[in-house]
């Protein structure tokens, strides 16, 4: 009977469960992963529900640093934040694979083997939306004088941009809501970010982020209604190209930009002054 591991859909769920399953020296017909709790149960096999553990993703994570390389071990973090259910099975098949290679750096190399080729599309699919959030991502000064930006990515992609954006505003107080996977990075000026989970912020209230409604600044409108008015004067009907627009700026992206949305003043949270 084969043994399916069932993890949290996280970083440290996914190595919890790649730990038990390589501990055990498993084989990829004795074993098998999934991820979360909405997928379709097979026949004749045992399925076990693994926690989620700091100690032993750390023990997965290490092992595959030291083995695999650090681009190898970015590949697959990329992919682990895919929305592919497939992911935590095609990183475990992948590492099987590694095992047989006298060069193991090279692993996202060998593409024939169908695991990796998996892996390493998984891998450019985040890549390339949080490349395009870099660029995308339309900051908005809320009344307190924090900036706000939301976002609706199809990949958990906020741990790939948290960097550059911290980079960027050092100094500046700003959260980014990613409304599909309901989490909040959020970084205090002058401090290291950190991520926080929706439920988490809003101790029990069922809404979303904008519920707890604090609205922008009298300034940002301001600033927006100027915006809107220069994108749209720079514009020449004659050589509108919509097909190009599109490739340079997909449909999905435009929800949360500035120069694309309708007047509102209360899609925002209010999450009061940060602590000192």
């Amino acid at each position: 009977m084969r043994i399916i591991y069932v993890c949290e859909d996280s970083l440290t769920g996914i190595f919890s469960g790649i730990y038990e399953v390589w501990k055990r020296k498993m084989t990829a017909e004795e074993a098998g992963l999934e991820v979360g709790d909405s997928f379709e149960r097979r026949l004749f096999c045992e399925y076990i529900f693994c926690k989620a553990e700091e100690r032993k993703a750390l023990v997965v994570i290490r092992m595959i640093q030291k083995n695999l390389g650090a681009d190898v071990y970015e590949k697959i973090s990329y992919a682990l934040l895919s929305a592919d259910r497939r992911k935590a099975e095609m990183v475990f098949r992948a590492m099987l694979e590694a095992k047989k290679l006298s060069r193991k750096d090279r692993l996202m190399e060998h593409l024939g083997n169908e695991a990796v080729r998996a892996v390493f599309g998984m891998y450019r699919q985040v890549a390339n939306e949080a490349h395009h959030y870099k660029g995308f991502v339309r900051f908005r000064e809320l009344k307190n004088k924090t900036l706000f930006a939301k976002i609706e990515p199809k990949h958990a992609v906020l741990p790939c941009i948290a960097e550059h954006f911290a980079d960027r505003f050092p100094q500046e107080n700003w959260v980014i809501y990613d409304k599909t996977h309901e989490v909040f990075l959020i970084h205090e000026k002058g401090k290291r970010y950190y991520f926080l989970q929706q439920y988490m912020c809003m101790k029990g209230d069922s809404g979303s982020a904008q519920n707890i409604a604090g609205g922008f600044s009298e300034e940002e409108m301001d600033y927006e209604a100027l915006w809107k008015e220069f994108v749209q004067s720079i514009s020449v009907a004659e050589r509108e190209n919509r097909a190009l627009q599109n490739q340079n700026l997909p449909l999905r992206f435009r929800t949360n930009l500035v120069e694309f949305s309708k007047e509102e003043r209360s899609d925002s949270p209010n999450f009061g002054e940060f602590s000192s």
